[in-house]
C-alpha cells in the first residue's frame, strides 16, 4: 500500500530500505526454474529467495521472529548485526557480523551471485537507484551507520553457527501478482557516498487466460457427463483451483437432451476468478447425443392358413429399461408386421420399421412363423349312370374350407370302388359304388390338409316293368307344421324295390309329385331293395306320386293323397328303449355319417343277415320301415332326405336281436 506516496508493508516504509541475505539462505533456496518462473536472458538456475510479508514489521524485525509464511526465515535490522545484538527466533547470533569480510566495499553488489528478481539485473531497466552523493566522512563509523536501512534475511540455521555469517545484497520485488509491485535494489556499501534507496513501481498486468470448451458425446439417456475445457495461459505454477477458487461451471441448454436437436453448445463460466488473469471463455464445444441402441425382435408365432382371427403378432425389446423411464408402446405406437394377414406362405414375421422414432437406433429382427394347414374337404356329389354306360370322366364335387380367395380345385381323376372297397374300372355292372376324388394330382394346395369325401355312384339296371320301382301304398294322418300354417295332412307313401340292388332316380320328370296340393318334402332318389316309406306334408288337396324306372316307360303311380286311407298311429316302440347317445354297435355294425342330411349308410357286417329297420320320431311315431334280404348287402343305404330335421330313432332287428340308436337329421 501507499502511505503519503511511499510504498509500505505492514506500516513499514520501503523507501531507503535495502536487503541483504545470508549465503546459507541463498544456498538452501530453490532456483528460478524450480519455482516455476523464468528470467529474460536468464538461465533459470538463478536462486530465488522467498520471504513472507509478515516479516516486514517493526516487531518481527526486532524479535527476529520466524515467518509463518516461509518457515525457517527471519529478518533483522542490519545495525543490530554490527553490534552483534540480533536475535533469530530468540537466539543470539555468534561472533557478531564480520561485515568487512563478508561483502565487497569496492564494487556495488546489488547483484550478488546473479540473484535478481527483475530481468536478471540489479537496477530496473539499467537505471541506478543510488543518488551518487558522496559521504562527508569515510570513517568506519560511516560504514556502520550505512547499516541503519539494511534489512537482513537470515534462516534458523544461521543462529546455530559458530563462525561468522556471510551476507550478500539482494534485489527484492514485493510480489509477482498482477497489480502494482515494487522493486527494491540490493544494498551498496561505500564510504564515499551517501546512498538512498528508492523503490521503483512495477505494474504487472493480468495475464490472458483462455478457456475453450471441448467436444464430447453421450448416448441418449446417459447422465450429463463431466465436461472439460482446454485451458491456455496459466502462469508459473498456478493451478485451475487457484485461479478459479469456486470452480469452473459448465452448462447446457437441455436437461433430457435428445438426438433431434443435437449437437448442443457447451458453455463455461466461473463464479470467482483470480485477479491475475483476464479470462476469456471460448464456448465452442459441442455435446453430441447419439441414438440409444435398441433391438426389437418379432416373437415367434403359430397361425392357421387363412384364419379370420387377428394374427396378434407381438415383439420383444432387448431391454425393459428405457431412457428417462420411457415406455416402449409410447415410443413405437402400434407396431406393424408382415405378413399382415393369414393368406401367406411366409416363414418369418417381419417388423415394419417406424421411421418417425427419434432418439433410438432400432435394429429389427424377424421371428419364426409357423403356418398350420387349413382344413379342406372335397366331396363328390352322388350321381348315377345306366347299366352299360362308361364311367363319367367328370363328376360334380363340393369344395368346403377354401380361404384367401383361393380357386376351387379342378378334379379330373376319380377312384371307384365297390361296397367292399375293391377298386373297379371299365364298364360297371348294376349296383352301388363309392366314387372318390383323386387329390394326389392337385398342385397349389400345399397350405391345406385335404380330406376327400366319397360320394355314391349308382349304376341303374335296365329292367322290365315287372321289376320297376312300384308306388305300392299311401295313407294319411292329420298333421301341422308351425312354420307352414296351411299344412293339414301328412301323407305316407310306400314303395317296393323288388330288385336286390338299389336304384337311383333323381327328382324330376321321372320321380315327381303331381297335383294341386301345397306340399313340403320330396320323394326319395335312392330306392333301396325291399319295401320302404317316405312322408310328404300337404294342405289336404290332391297330390299323387309317380316314378318311372329305366327300361319301363310306364310310370308307377300312387293313389291320390286326398283320398288316401288313414294311417295307423299306434306306437310301435317305446322311446325309452333308446339310450341317450349313439350306442356301440359292435365291430360288425357301423352307421355313418351321423349327423346326416340325406343318406345313412348302415354296415350290417360280413354275414349279411336279413334285417328289418324302423325309423321313428322323438315321440315314437313310425316314420319309415325297410327290410333287407339275407346275404346280399353287408352295407345298405337309408334315404332320410324326406324326413324332418331332428333326432331320429332307429330300431334294427337282425337275427332276433333288436338294436336301438339315434341319428341326427340335419
Amino acid at each position: 500500500s501507499l502511505v503519503n506516496g511511499e510504498p509500505t508493508i505492514n506500516g513499514l516504509s520501503l523507501v531507503n530500505k535495502t536487503f541483504f541475505v545470508s549465503e546459507s539462505t541463498v544456498n538452501q533456496s530453490a532456483t528460478i526454474f524450480e519455482n516455476g518462473l523464468s528470467l529474460v536472458n536468464g538461465s533459470g538456475s538463478e536462486k530465488l529467495v522467498y520471504f513472507g510479508a509478515d516479516q516486514i514489521s517493526e516487531t518481527s524485525i526486532t524479535n527476529g521472529s520466524l515467518s509463518t509464511i516461509n518457515n525457517g526465515i527471519s529478518m533483522v535490522n542490519g545495525i543490530s548485526l554490527v553490534n552483534g545484538l540480533s536475535l533469530v527466533n530468540g537466539l543470539s547470533l555468534v561472533n557478531g557480523v564480520p561485515l568487512v569480510n563478508a561483502i565487497s566495499l569496492v564494487n556495488g553488489l546489488s547483484l550478488v551471485n546473479g540473484i535478481s528478481l527483475v530481468n536478471g539485473i540489479s537496477l530496473v531497466n539499467g537505471i541506478s537507484l543510488v543518488n551518487g552523493v558522496p559521504l562527508v566522512n569515510s570513517e568506519s563509523s560511516a560504514l556502520v551507520n550505512g547499516f541503519n536501512n539494511i534489512l537482513v534475511i537470515l534462516n534458523e540455521g544461521d543462529a546455530q553457527l559458530s563462525e561468522p555469517i556471510d551476507i550478500k545484497p539482494i534485489n527484492v520485488i514485493t510480489g509477482v501478482e498482477a497489480g502494482t509491485q515494487y522493486i527494491i535494489p540490493g544494498g551498496f556499501l561505500d564510504t564515499n557516498f551517501t546512498i538512498n534507496y528508492v523503490p521503483t513501481a512495477l505494474e504487472i498486468l493480468p495475464a490472458d487466460l483462455l478457456i475453450t470448451t471441448l467436444d464430447t458425446a453421450i448416448t441418449y439417456g446417459d447422465e450429463t457427463p463431466v465436461f472439460e475445457g482446454e485451458i491456455s495461459g496459466l502462469q508459473y505454477t498456478d493451478t485451475v483451483e487457484e485461479v478459479f477458487p469456486e470452480g469452473l461451471i459448465y452448462s447446457l441448454e437441455c436437461s433430457e437432451c435428445g438426438v433431434g436437436e443435437s449437437p448442443y453448445l457447451i458453455s463455461a463460466s466461473a463464479g470467482g476468478v483470480s485477479s491475475n488473469y483476464n479470462v476469456t471463455f471460448a464456448n465452442i464445444g459441442l455435446l453430441t447425443v447419439n441414438s440409444f441402441p435398441l433391438t426389437l425382435k418379432a416373437d415367434d408365432a403359430i397361425i392357421t392358413y387363412g384364419q379370420q382371427e387377428a394374427l396378434n403378432f407381438t415383439a420383444t425389446a432387448n431391454t425393459a429399461e428405457l431412457p428417462f423411464g420411457e415406455i416402449l408402446d409410447d415410443i413405437l405406437g402400434e407396431i406393424s408386421f408382415t405378413p399382415a394377414d393369414a393368406c401367406t406362405s411366409a416363414t418369418e414375421i417381419s417388423i415394419i420399421p417406424n421411421t418417425s422414432v427419434s432418439n433410438y437406433d432400432i435394429t429389427y429382427e424377424s421371428g419364426e412363423l409357423t403356418i398350420n394347414k387349413a382344413d379342406l374337404s372335397i366331396e363328390v356329389i352322388s350321381t348315377y349312370i345306366f347299366e352299360g354306360e362308361a364311367v363319367p370322366s367328370t363328376v360334380e364335387v363340393i369344395t368346403t374350407g377354401l380361404v384367401c380367395d383361393d380357386n376351387a380345385p379342378t378334379v379330373t381323376s376319380f377312384t371307384i370302388a365297390d361296397i367292399n372297397g375293391i377298386p373297379q374300372t371299365g364298364i360297371l355292372p348294376a349296383g352301388e359304388y363309392s366314387i372318390t376324388a383323386d387329390i394326389s394330382t392337385l398342385p397349389g394346395y400345399e397350405q391345406y390338409t385335404i380330406a376327400s369325401i366319397p360320394g355314391q355312384l349308382f349304376v341303374n339296371p335296365i329292367v322290365g316293368c315287372n321289376n320297376r320301382i312300384k308306388a305300392s301304398d299311401i295313407c294319411q294322418t292329420p298333421a301341422t307344421l308351425a312354420e307352414n300354417p296351411s299344412i293339414k295332412t301328412l301323407l305316407k307313401f310306400e314303395y317296393t324295390n323288388s330288385l336286390d340292388i338299389p336304384v337311383y332316380i333323381p327328382n324330376g320328370p321321372k320321380n315327381r309329385l303331381r297335383g294341386n296340393a301345397i306340399f313340403v318334402g320330396s320323394p326319395p332318389e335312392l330306392f333301396l331293395p325291399g319295401t320302404h316309406t317316405f312322408e310328404i306334408y300337404t294342405d289336404g288337396n290332391r297330390l299323387q306320386w309317380e316314378v318311372i324306372t329305366n327300361g319301363c316307360n310306364s310310370a308307377s303311380k300312387s293313389a291320390n293323397g286326398s283320398n288316401a286311407d288313414p294311417c295307423s298311429t299306434s306306437l310301435m316302440v317305446d322311446s325309452s328303449a333308446f339310450n341317450a347317445g349313439i350306442p356301440d354297435l359292435g365291430p360288425e355294425m357301423k352307421v355313418y355319417p351321423n349327423p346326416s342330411s340325406d343318406y345313412i349308410t348302415l354296415y350290417l357286417g360280413p354275414s349279411g343277415a336279413s334285417a328289418k329297420l324302423g325309423i321313428y320320431n322323438e315321440v315314437g311315431q313310425l316314420l319309415l320301415t325297410n327290410e333287407f334280404k339275407e346275404g346280399i348287402y353287408p352295407e345298405v343305404q337309408v334315404d332320410i332326405s324326406g324326413l324332418k330335421s331332428g333326432i331320429l330313432l332307429f330300431n334294427l332287428e337282425q337275427d332276433g336281436n333288436a338294436t336301438y340308436f339315434k341319428v341326427i337329421k340335419e
